[in-house]
């Protein structure tokens, strides 16, 4: 049976019973989101069952800034050093909300966050593809070991640039399937197989798996082969950027 990471979710009243139903259909793991404060809590004890099929990100994400309270900062860094595993995220840059150069500042703070305590990123990016190279490379020496851009919308032509100067690995969603544009084909066709990413995006995890066969029908490459090139690299995100 092949076998599949959500590599970015977002569940709400996770418990260790939820997942016999992933594990019967090859889904062996899931890496879940927060937006806001008030779900770290919940994705750390997600990430500390025995099965250890949960992993975690926390963060604040790019729509829930205006919701952050004083000091969140020290807040996050403090459970991000108690909790080794987690990563950063969901982070990021949204043109189509409001408040965008706050956006800007707490995208940079968590960046240099994840790159003081080396925990990969996962970053939402909408319209701001200029700017987010832009903070990338002025920030070059204080970014993540790593970088998961969920969702990916940026274009086939930035795939190797992220790749080679940022450690970039590319995650598609069932936003970027449904209604397939040109635009999001041609970022599958160039993503290289050992960059590939699958994600829910939602508390679907299955969806996952209709995800992989359409990638597969995309770049017409043999789908055991493909979708087990995507479960390796799936492992060294969930084990934050470590082969093993």
């Amino acid at each position: 049976m092949s076998k599949y990471i959500d590599i970015h979710c977002h569940i709400k009243d996770i418990s260790s019973k939820d997942t016999e139903q992933y594990l019967s259909s090859g889904i062996v793991g899931a890496i879940c989101n927060a937006t806001a404060e008030d779900e770290w809590a919940q994705i750390i004890s997600a990430s500390e069952l025995q099965n250890n099929f949960f992993s975690g990100a926390i963060g604040i994400h790019p729509w829930k800034i205006h919701e952050a309270k004083a000091n969140w900062e020290e807040r996050l860094i403090q459970k991000l050093q108690e909790n080794t595993k987690l990563m950063v995220g969901e982070i990021g840059l949204d043109k189509t909300k409001d408040n965008f150069d706050f956006q800007i500042e707490y995208f940079i703070s968590q960046l240099k966050i994840a790159h003081i305590l080396s925990r990969g990123a996962h970053i939402h990016c909408v319209g701001a593809w200029d700017k987010m190279l832009y903070i990338l490379k002025e920030n070059k020496k204080q970014n993540p070991p790593f970088i998961v851009f969920h969702s990916y919308t940026g274009g086939a032509e930035l795939i190797k640039q992220l790749q080679d100067k940022y450690n970039a690995y590319f995650s598609y969603s069932p936003r970027t399937i449904k209604n397939i544009s040109k635009k999001a084909y041609e970022s599958i066709l160039m993503t290289p197989a050992d960059r590939l990413l699958l994600e829910s995006d939602s508390d679907k995890i299955t969806d996952v798996i209709q995800i992989a066969t359409q990638i597969c029908e995309i770049k017409k490459e043999d789908k055991e082969k493909l979708i087990d090139t995507i479960y390796k690299n799936s492992i060294i995100i969930k084990n934050n950027g470590q082969t093993k």
